[in-house]
């Protein structure tokens, strides 16, 4: 498979670990940077949901809710899932799908932010057609009133990193543009953004991620 990168964002960040005891669901409202909301109590991690794989539709984004649309919260609301509808936690206590909570969406009401109660990952598998070449498109900032090193996000396909996002003190959200293409016996493409700067329950946004077919190689 070959990546061409054609548009990326910035420099600067950190790594760190995994949760293994992930915290309950939980529901905040506020409107800062910083929460303030008393998290549940911990309970076991639940078995990861069989990864299913969406058969690729003919035209358009090929991805279930790239925007982070469902489920639906109420204005001003946070909320942390196992799942969500097109993308299933593999790692971590869940991620976090924020409506204004603590600042806009690039796209449509809602946005996602991986460091939840601490970093996680998420997938979406989608088949594609071997020598099809691809494009997958996101929009990513730091968390408002954040510092950089609790930022970070990397983007991997089939389990190789094809991008490392280091957000610098550029305001507002930047998109990515990253080209990929199947491998002559390759038929799914799974997609997993994972947060990678300090797990302090603050970290990058994502919103509008689309993956679409634009040729073959």
């Amino acid at each position: 498979m070959k990546l061409q990168l054609l548009c990326v964002m910035a420099l600067g960040c950190a790594s760190t670990g995994w949760a293994t005891s992930p915290p309950a669901p939980t529901v905040c409202v506020n409107t800062g940077p910083t929460r303030e909301c008393a998290l549940p109590t911990p309970m076991p991690v639940p078995p990861t949901a069989p990864l299913s794989v969406r058969p690729a539709p003919s035209a358009g984004n090929l991805l279930v809710n790239g925007s982070f649309e469902h489920p639906a919260l109420a204005p001003g609301a946070w909320q942390v899932f196992n799942a969500i509808p097109g993308w299933v936690v593999v790692d971590g206590p869940g991620v976090e799908i924020q409506r204004g909570a603590a600042g806009a969406a690039q796209h449509g009401e809602q946005l996602v932010e991986l460091d939840s109660h601490a970093n996680s990952a998420m997938v979406q598998a989608v088949a594609v057609q071997p020598g099809m070449v691809y494009e997958l498109r996101f929009w990513t900032m730091a968390r408002p009133g954040t510092a950089a090193d609790t930022n970070g996000l990397d983007v991997f396909v089939n389990d190789v990193r094809v991008h490392r996002v280091r957000h610098t003190d550029a305001p507002g959200f930047q998109e990515v543009r990253l080209r990929w293409t199947a491998g002559p016996d390759v038929a799914v493409a799974v997609l997993r953004f994972e947060a990678s700067g300090c797990s302090d329950s603050l970290g990058s946004y994502l919103d509008n991620v689309s993956w679409r077919a634009v040729g073959r190689d």
